[in-house]
């Protein structure tokens, strides 16, 4: 549940203002900047706001089994994967109609026919 005390909408917030030069405390700034970090390179790899939420708060109970960690990662591997066969699909319909398009007139342009068409697609579902 998102809250005022929610520690990823608190970095955002953080995030998108300048950053005070009277902060009371180098340490406190760098505990700052730390989580700041761990978020950007969490939705670099593609991870959800509520999965960088789950490991943020694994993040502060650093005793625990990291088992939930494990199975947060690889569940954002599996959707990975996912979105490679998806995209990896994607090349070759577009590779297909590229290959099958002879130049020409607009009117004879298969890549026009295939999307107008997609019936003329190999997959039948592109998402």
């Amino acid at each position: 549940m998102q809250g005022p005390d929610d520690p990823v909408l608190r970095a955002n917030r953080f995030a998108t203002k300048t950053i005070s030069l009277r902060r009371k405390s180098t340490v406190l700034w760098k505990i700052d900047v730390d989580r700041l970090m761990f978020i950007r390179h969490a939705r670099d790899l593609g991870f959800t706001l509520q999965a960088i939420r789950d490991l943020l708060s694994l993040s502060e109970a650093p005793e625990q089994s990291c088992e939930t960690a494990d199975k947060i990662a690889q569940f954002q591997l599996k959707e990975i994967e996912h979105r490679i066969s998806r995209l990896h699909a994607l090349k070759i319909e577009m590779e297909r109609m590229i290959e099958q398009c002879k130049g020409g007139n607009i009117a004879d342009c298969r890549i026009i026919e295939v999307l107008s068409n997609h019936a003329l697609c190999h997959a039948d579902k592109h998402t």
